[in-house]
């Protein structure tokens, strides 16, 4: 499963450009949203960051409390955004659904 290191399905690294072979690094931005208000929480500009965010959001509390986070991420601009939220952010911060993991232990 994915961990904390992947690349989120976004191609990252270089190509050319229009006016000609010099490479270009595409730049990444990730924004965090909270699901139940839809308020912009915070923006990373590295995956790791986002992810740990993700994760210490997505980590029941003392009362077992957690808050259901989005996790849009933009790349070049002529690709889509994408959106990750609920089971597929969860299996990507944790290796796998967080149910998984408690039914496991």
């Amino acid at each position: 499963m994915a961990t904390g290191g992947t690349n989120l399905g976004i191609r990252r690294g270089t190509s050319p450009r229009a006016t000609g072979d010099a490479p270009y690094t595409s730049v990444m931005r990730y924004e965090l949203w909270h699901v139940e208000s839809a308020n912009l929480m915070d923006d990373f500009e590295s995956q790791g960051e986002a992810l740990e965010a993700a994760r210490a959001y997505l980590t029941p509390d003392d009362d077992g409390v957690t808050v259901d986070v989005a996790l849009m991420v933009y790349g070049d601009a002529g690709q889509e955004p994408s959106s990750l939220h609920g089971a597929e952010l969860e299996s990507l911060v944790f290796g796998r659904p967080r149910d998984q993991a408690r039914q496991s232990a």
